[in-house]
């Protein structure tokens, strides 16, 4: 199997958040590295973490709710004052794409300042993003569908997309399920073996996800954007969490967590 580092960012669940930031996750391939989401406050987490602004090549946007997006404005006026000198590829779902460039020029973040090009790339469905030895391939999810049940007929223009990502680079899989309506969801980015998978952990029981889970092959099993009300104890919930799951050979996240997969 091949190695990887990952940084995470932020568990937090889309609720305000007092003691964790919210999701962003960086993954380091090598040669290749990208960002999967934005939420806030990534500009500080990443400072922190004393990253170089010229290392990442890609972002990633799983979907607009914005603890998932709300950091990334802060982050690309990071990147302009720390000078990033290398291109940005940005990929993003369709509804908001166009709108990520025209808050940065509302906030006077003009391209002609950047000492970088930034590209954007709509994502689309199954439709992978390869570039080094890397493939991002996007997963449609139904983390959105109730939402666009409710409201497609006031917004008919609107896609309601949410994706998952399948990035994969010889001898290593790792699955990121951003959010999801249910654990059906997971099933296309698990259709093969996978080393890693990151998956939420606050639109859908204990139960439910662990029936799902307990069929796959996953050879390291992590949990993030944790609703709150598993957060709030993490041992109880890891105690459960082993009895339904079958194993205790998986991990809780917290913020700014580095994980070295081997």
């Amino acid at each position: 199997m091949g190695s990887c580092s990952i940084q995470i960012f932020g568990v937090g669940d889309g609720w305000p958040c007092g003691d964790r930031n919210h999701s962003s996750t960086l993954i380091d391939l090598g040669d290749e590295k990208l960002l999967i989401d934005c939420g806030e406050p990534l500009s500080r987490s990443y400072k922190a973490a004393g990253y170089s602004y010229d290392f990442l090549d890609r972002i990633f946007i799983s979907h607009y709710h914005f603890d998932h997006v709300g950091g990334y404005f802060m982050f690309v006026q990071s990147c302009w004052l720390e000078k990033r000198m290398r291109d940005l590829q940005v990929h993003a779902p369709e509804d908001g794409l166009d709108l990520l460039q025209k808050m940065l020029n509302a906030g006077c973040v003009f391209p002609e300042l950047l000492h970088f090009k930034l590209t954007y790339h709509q994502i689309q469905a199954r439709r992978p993003v390869a570039w080094g030895n890397v493939k991002v391939t996007p997963i449609l999810t139904t983390h959105l569908s109730s939402l666009k049940q409710r409201f497609q007929s006031q917004y008919p223009s609107q896609k309601f997309e949410a994706f998952g990502f399948l990035i994969e680079k010889p001898g290593l899989r790792i699955a990121h399920s951003a959010d999801v309506g249910s654990p059906l969801d997971l099933e296309p980015l698990l259709e093969k073996p996978v080393d890693v998978l990151i998956c939420e952990l606050a639109h859908f029981s204990l139960e439910d996800v662990a029936a799902f889970l307990k069929t796959k092959s996953i050879k390291h099993l992590f949990f993030n954007h944790i609703g709150r009300c598993y957060y709030e104890n993490l041992d109880q919930t890891r105690k459960r969490f082993e009895v339904l799951l079958g194993r205790n050979d998986f991990k809780l996240l917290t913020d700014n967590e580095k994980l070295e997969i081997e």
